[in-house]
């Protein structure tokens, strides 16, 4: 079961609330917006993905499910822009 919470008509859970929490400290810790802020382009993630590929073993050998080139490239286009 999920708690929502419920401010001016607009229902919030609490991990909406934390990812805004969240958000605001690497904000005020100057913390780096993604990938993009570290120099890295949109056009940069096949090859981000590609390179991940050696590293695959190691990180995601627990995982449940296979991790293919274009799952590692949807992370990384989620991690251009963080908050």
């Amino acid at each position: 079961m999920v708690h929502t919470f419920k401010v001016k008509h607009i229902l919030f859970t609490p991990g909406m609330i934390l990812a805004d929490v969240l958000r605001e400290y690497c904000d005020s810790l100057g913390i780096d917006d993604g990938l993009s802020a570290l120099g890295f382009a949109h056009t940069d993630i096949q090859s981000l993905a590609y390179a991940t590929i050696p590293q695959q073993q190691r990180a995601t050998k627990l995982s449940p499910r296979q991790n293919a080139r274009d799952d590692i490239a949807h992370i990384l286009e989620r991690a251009m822009k963080l908050y």
